[in-house]
């Protein structure tokens, strides 16, 4: 019987974008030439034209699935929805690799599995890959050393999150793997919480440098930030998606008690660091509860179910 070790997600978007099917095609196969074993690579696409669907189909027919989504979501949740409907008919992955449109592994053939032995090796929640810009450590002038040894990202801490694989323990326990509250920027300040509330680490890869390419899709395509934040004057860490408000969501002193932080690079809540021991875990297990009930919209706030979507295994 083979393990289902990882689920490739190649992520697109036709939301007011160019969609650059020739890119999309070369990252693809770049996935494909992976030399790890017992792996799916599905393209999760939100309002795709059905030129590009056609043109993948006609290009890859069975060699990958398809989740074609029809409604304006945040790819948070296009990633979230493609997990669920590949879990449910292919079973569980011991993780689940984001892949943003802009990341090109061609010649490097070894780059996931050397992320999946990681992820594997160890207590780890999110095990993260070094695009070749945008990295996103903006919140300290000293860049950490990155290349002689793994880095476990610090509670409060974050990079921007461009490939990157959730262990399936995060999808067990919170239902989804990645917050989705988040109509644009800030979700990846949450997840080092998300990893410490189940005695998990966020860790970075040494070797797992990546080309990324800038303005593939467009960024927060749908829910342009910048736009929502000339429109409602209110900043762009309170950018939420369906919910009224973020700040008002998480900053509160029962969340603060708990252990979670929020934004941190911006002063706007930093964690109670006595929650955590020197592993960077949780001691406590309110914390969880908390990520599992305010980081994740509920049921009765958004019903997945209810996405416009075709699946093809």
């Amino acid at each position: 019987m083979t393990r289902n070790k990882l689920l490739l997600i190649y992520n697109i978007c036709g939301i007011d974008c160019v969609e650059k099917i020739d890119w999309y095609i070369k990252c693809i196969n770049s996935l494909l030439n992976q030399d790890l074993s017992d792996c799916r690579v599905i393209v999760s696409g939100c309002k795709s034209s059905k030129k590009i669907q056609e043109r993948l189909r006609q290009t890859y027919d069975k060699t990958i699935s398809y989740n074609f989504i029809d409604d304006v979501v945040p790819i948070i949740v296009s990633f979230n929805h493609t997990i669920s409907k590949c879990v449910k008919y292919f079973g569980d992955f011991d993780g689940y690799l984001y892949c943003e449109s802009g990341i090109d592994t061609t010649g490097q053939s070894g780059v996931v599995s050397k992320l999946y032995n990681l992820l594997i090796s160890g207590p780890y929640g999110i095990v993260s890959g070094q695009p070749d810009n945008d990295i996103g450590f903006n919140y300290d002038a000293t860049l950490p050393d990155l290349k002689s040894k793994h880095y476990i990202i610090p509670i409060g801490q974050a990079i921007n999150g461009h490939f990157k694989i959730f262990s399936k323990k995060l999808r067990e326990y919170y239902g989804h793997v990645w917050p989705d509250i988040f109509g644009g920027h800030c979700n990846e300040s949450v997840l080092s919480f998300v990893c410490a509330a189940l005695k998990l680490k966020w860790i970075i890869h040494n070797d797992a440098i990546l080309h990324h390419e800038l303005n593939i899709d467009k960024q927060s395509a749908g829910f342009c930030t910048h736009k929502w934040v000339a429109n409602t004057g209110r900043p762009t860490w309170d950018h939420p998606f369906i919910i009224p408000s973020i700040i008002n969501r998480l900053c509160t002193q029962e969340n603060w008690e708990a252990g979670l932080g929020y934004e941190e690079a911006r002063n706007i809540m930093i964690h109670k660091q006595d929650e955590f021991d020197e592993e960077g875990f949780c001691k406590n297990d309110r914390l969880k509860e908390v990520v599992k009930q305010k980081l994740f919209l509920q049921s009765n706030e958004f019903d997945y179910n209810k996405i416009t979507y075709e699946f093809t295994p």
